[in-house]
């Protein structure tokens, strides 16, 4: 709930209560998962990803690992310039949660995936994620923005011609967006 509300401070300060209270009552064992991502969202809130990484790697060996877990662990290593690591991750995050990112949610982690792959030189990749990420956020201008971005990459490495029709297209959306 802090959280959400952009009480960092509150949730840290509740969250350390919760852990102390377990500590003096001994309580061990159980599900360690949901402290665990408690503890990175906290962490990622405080923008410490890579407490969020050590807190959150030793999950994805388990047989069934929860799409939330590989979300802000692949969050996480983007933050902290894991490319490859990143890319791995919001994949699977995606194959386990294909349809997120097209209903209005996962858009910012399918943009991230994008960016990843733009991070890579891997433009046709990020293409394609940048326009699940637009279709799932039409009003996300970053979204559109990074598209746009992409295309040009991608229309680089076409003939003189499709490259001068590509650009020209492209120039016409960003004058339109200029505009808007």
């Amino acid at each position: 709930v802090y959280l959400h509300a952009a009480k960092i401070d509150n949730a840290r300060k509740y969250m350390d209560e919760c852990l102390e209270l377990r500590k003096l009552l001994q309580i061990t064992g159980g599900d360690e998962e949901p402290l665990a991502m408690l503890q990175a969202h906290v962490a990622g809130a405080e923008g410490k990803p890579q407490y969020v990484i050590s807190l959150l790697e030793p999950l994805t060996i388990r047989d069934k690992v929860n799409s939330a877990v590989l979300g802000l662990l692949g969050t996480a290593y983007s933050q902290t310039g894991q490319t490859s690591k990143a890319v791995e991750t919001l994949t699977a995050y995606f194959k386990m949660k294909p349809r997120d990112g097209t209903q209005g949610d996962g858009g910012p982690i399918r943009i991230l995936l994008a960016r990843q792959y733009g991070i890579q030189g891997d433009w046709k990749s990020a293409l394609q994620e940048a326009r699940r990420a637009e279709d799932a956020q039409k009003d996300n201008l970053a979204a559109g923005l990074f598209r746009i971005e992409a295309e040009m990459h991608v229309a680089t490495g076409a003939a003189s011609g499709e490259r001068a029709k590509a650009f020209s297209t492209l120039g016409d959306e960003l004058a339109k967006l200029r505009v808007e």
